[in-house]
């Protein structure tokens, strides 16, 4: 059968079952939309979990700590202790990441702090020591949120005067000491809202030059002190405070460590960044199972569908494929002109695919509005071609499989039995 007469035919019995074919049309491309969502859901961690790392202002400051495992009378709970690490075993880290800049961990005294802003007690937020500003302190947009709620203050108050003091008693010996300083906020940052929490950033400098310079003795300052004491004291917080000099750096560290670590003893780097990272990346990998359970689903539905739509089209198309075998057709042409009404419906399925593209920033919109992180989503192109690919083998196959095994009957008894 030529060409022309097979598109002619084609275009008559596509118009006869016109309602059916949109109809189909509908479903795939809905089908469709839905399936590159879910595409573009499982490959998104690759770009969100980095993306919501480095959001964090303090991603390159870290806390990090020794474990080792106790022993229980329950097995099935697992008691750890934590101190300092060796300081040596931190320098011995540098000749394989290059240097770092390690310092005592101040949150233990700067919890005792007292913060004042227009004579106003204000509630304590977390305090973060960061090593990339020089000067200047900063926090973070939820905490502008809670000073707003508690003092009337503009949102373009940038610069605001807080009064920092705090006492310390160690419990061996007392040293107390008050510092009364004002601190000039020059920036609020926007911190991703999964689970934020109330920041106020403090330089690393300002530390160095301040209170680690504090003498506490004659001749001692307080970071000298700090460092000196043992490893598991309180007041060491039980961390030291590091500082990276880039990402690189920072995770060439974390996986030296955990390589080293075991399950009973070993060195861990730790902060509020890495644990809400953490955190979501264990929420996304539970929904990632979800949705893979959807997707499988949403891709056997999509058969089943198609296979009844091609099912109930070839059984109205029956007695016309028999009067055009009567006139020359054969199962071969017939077999042709089947499967070219199928996948002309699938084609026009696959039209979503190029208007993902175009609802894709929105849905990199919708994860800014829910973490304040702007990230760029898009479908990986090889991954929807295997995908077409694939489905085509098999709608080809079990298409071919329902229209060989409906005429398995000369197609003329058709006409016999009407």
């Amino acid at each position: 059968m030529k060409i022309r007469v097979l598109f002619r035919l084609f275009s008559v019995l596509y118009q006869r079952n016109l309602v059916k074919n949109m109809f189909m049309v509908t479903f795939m491309l809905i089908t469709n939309l839905v399936l590159g969502f879910f595409i573009a859901f499982l490959q998104s961690e690759s770009l969100i979990i980095p993306s919501l790392s480095t959001s964090y202002f303090e991603h390159l400051s870290v806390d990090i700590q020794a474990y080792e495992r106790i022993s229980s009378n329950n097995d099935l709970i697992a008691i750890k202790k934590y101190k300092r690490p060796d300081i040596d075993y931190l320098h011995n880290l540098m000749e394989h990441s290059g240097r770092f800049k390690i310092r005592p961990d101040y949150k233990e005294i700067l919890a005792g702090s007292s913060l004042k802003l227009y004579d106003k007690e204000l509630p304590n937020p977390l305090f973060v020591v960061v090593d990339h500003i020089k000067s200047g302190f900063g926090i973070n947009n939820t905490y502008l949120e809670l000073l707003k709620n508690e003092i009337a203050i503009e949102e373009t108050d940038f610069l605001l005067s807080l009064n920092l003091s705090f006492n310390i008693k160690y419990e061996e010996e007392d040293i107390s000491f008050v510092i009364k300083d004002d601190l000039p906020i020059d920036f609020i940052f926007k911190e991703p809202k999964y689970f934020a929490t109330p920041k106020l950033y403090v330089p690393q400098e300002y530390i160095d030059k301040t209170i680690g310079a504090l003498a506490v003795k004659e001749g001692l300052t307080l970071n000298n002190y700090l460092l000196n004491l043992k490893d598991d004291n309180s007041l060491t917080n039980y961390k030291f405070c590091v500082h990276f000099n880039s990402i690189s750096q920072k995770e060439s560290v974390s996986l030296l460590l955990k390589s080293g670590n075991t399950q009973d003893q070993g060195v861990e780097i730790t902060s509020d960044a890495i644990n809400k990272v953490n955190s979501f990346k264990a929420l996304y990998d539970y929904l990632n199972i979800l949705v893979m359970v959807f997707f499988v689903f949403i891709i056997i539905a999509s058969f089943i569908m198609h296979i009844i739509v091609a099912h109930t089209s070839l059984l109205a198309l029956q007695k016309q494929l028999a009067l055009l075998q009567i006139i020359g057709g054969s199962k071969s042409d017939l077999l042709v002109l089947f499967l070219a009404l199928s996948f002309f419906n699938y084609m026009l399925g696959l039209l979503s695919f190029f208007i993902l593209p175009i609802i894709m920033p929105l849905v990199s919109y919708v994860l800014y509005l829910y973490l304040n992180v702007t990230i760029t989503i898009f479908i990986n192109v090889k991954t929807i071609i295997s995908l077409i690919v694939v489905t085509i083998f098999i709608l080809m196959t079990l298409i071919i499989g329902l229209f060989l095994f409906n005429t398995r009957r000369p197609l003329l008894y058709l006409l016999i039995d009407a």
